[in-house]
């Protein structure tokens, strides 16, 4: 288990919070649809770096407004490979700020379950939104 994994479990235990884990073979399942449908390399380098075209903004708390830009409902988090393995799922963003705002900083993308959004926000303090090819922009908060 990484360093990233074990804040996570722990703030969302501390704040009786319930996560679900994604078993290792989720994970890598997950991380294999997202790069298909996002045109990633895995194990390379950042997927954030990877990605085109997206909606950003430079905002060190640009991380609060995901609730704001994605639809209500189950969200997963995840990391760059290289990083970390885990996937999250939490009920809401609302739970997932929660999180985050105990947690230390550290690069993570948010995605809601069917992968037609993927939010990251990054260590340049920098939140991007990127979409699948076939969905528009919208619920974005104007930087």
């Amino acid at each position: 288990m990484g360093y990233i994994e074990s804040e996570i479990r722990e703030v969302a235990k501390l704040l009786n919070i319930p996560i679900i884990a994604l078993d290792s073979d989720e994970s890598s399942e997950f991380h294999k649809l997202l790069a298909k449908e996002y045109a990633l390399t895995r194990f390379a380098i950042p997927y954030w770096e990877q990605l085109n075209t997206s909606i950003s903004s430079h905002d060190m708390d640009g991380w609060k407004k995901i609730g704001s830009i994605l639809a209500d409902g189950k969200l997963l988090l995840l990391f760059d490979e290289l990083e970390e393995k885990s996937v999250f799922e939490f009920d809401n963003s609302d739970d997932l700020v929660r999180v985050l705002s105990e947690s230390t900083g550290f690069v993570f993308y948010v995605s809601p379950l069917d992968l037609s959004e993927l939010i990251c926000f990054n260590d340049h303090d920098m939140l991007m939104v990127f979409k699948a090819a076939d969905q528009p922009f919208a619920n974005v908060p104007p930087t």
